[in-house]
């Protein structure tokens, strides 16, 4: 940690520490010791880990410690900034806390994205807005595309990812479209620190894909020779020609960005419910492989899905709606 308290209570950044004085740690109020030498920054480290009650520290990498330190100042200049305070009510610890409303993490190392998730989740219940930064190194690109994994879904926000470097650089990567899976087009904003709150959501519209397309997907689902396989299935319990496929499944709507599922499987599902006339919306739900987003349940990325397939359906079939 960069701040610890002295024994008058004022908070010391460990730059500023001398080396014979009493600090303190300003969760558990433990004793801890400065560290200062060659190879990694001044810090304040924890006599035991195991004094601090709520083992709310863990081991920071020296780039971690440098980036919290120089971004600490960078942002200092522009907003009011506080470094490694304690939010006590939810017991969350953020890098930087900007204007008391929004949390800077920087996090260099891949972790759950479960954990990700549950401190996105604290921090909203304190009506604080959270920006994850990784590096740029952990985003994996090839040409024209950028592949994402659970880990990256939940630091995004609004599907937009940051990044910090070593030389302090900030960048925005904005999803436009998603090829495959998860495989998305994006594009590099280089932005100034005073820009990293004015964030938008990238604008995902109603697309429609082409015969080609539809029949590579549907031949990909083949591949996988499984008799369960939905798509596949479902295309048989429909009577499905190939030659011949509805109008609407060649729509991809916005919220496909929220599943894993392939854009046909959904739609094909909720087709043959209203034709038999057993829609079951907790079916649909479990139907669904649901990316772990931030801000976004399960139940209301289903509910956005239901309302676009009904539009999809009208546009396709120019008619006001269909029952399920």
């Amino acid at each position: 940690m960069l701040i610890a308290i002295d024994k008058f209570g004022n908070e010391i950044d460990a730059k500023d520490a001398k080396r014979n004085e009493k600090y303190y740690c300003p969760v558990c109020n433990s004793e801890v010791q400065l560290k200062r030498g060659d190879i990694k920054k001044e810090h304040f480290s924890h006599i035991s880990i195991h004094m601090c009650e709520r083992h709310l520290y863990n081991r920071e990498s020296e780039l971690h410690l440098k980036l919290k330190h120089d971004l600490y100042f960078k942002f200092g200049q522009i907003f009011n900034v506080k470094m490694e305070y304690y939010l006590e009510r939810i017991q969350q610890i953020p890098d930087l806390l900007i204007d008391d409303n929004h949390a800077v993490e920087i996090q260099l190392s891949k972790v759950s994205p479960t954990i990700i998730l549950n401190r996105t989740k604290g921090y909203k219940k304190e009506g604080i807005d959270v920006t994850w930064l990784l590096k740029e190194e952990d985003l994996i690109l090839r040409g024209n595309l950028l592949y994402l994994t659970q880990f990256h879904y939940a630091v995004m926000k609004d599907f937009v990812l940051y990044t910090v470097n070593d030389q302090l650089t900030v960048k925005r990567y904005v999803l436009l479209k998603n090829i495959e899976q998860n495989k998305w087009l994006f594009k590099i904003e280089t932005i100034r620190y005073a820009e990293i709150f004015n964030h938008y959501c990238p604008l995902f519209s109603i697309e429609t894909r082409s015969n080609d397309d539809l029949l590579s997907e549907i031949q990909k689902e083949r591949n996988k020779r499984s008799y369960l396989n939905p798509t596949i299935s479902l295309l048989y319990q429909l009577s499905l020609n190939t030659n011949h496929l509805p109008k609407f499944l060649y729509y991809m709507t916005p919220s496909e960005r929220f599943i894993n599922n392939n854009p046909l499987e959904w739609k094909l599902f909720l087709y043959h419910a209203a034709i038999n006339k057993n829609y079951d919306f907790n079916q649909f739900v479990k139907s669904l492989s649901i990316r772990k987003v931030n801000g976004m349940s399960e139940y209301d990325i289903a509910n956005r899905l239901l309302k676009e397939f009904k539009e999809i359906f009208r546009i396709a079939n120019k008619i006001s709606c269909i029952k399920v």
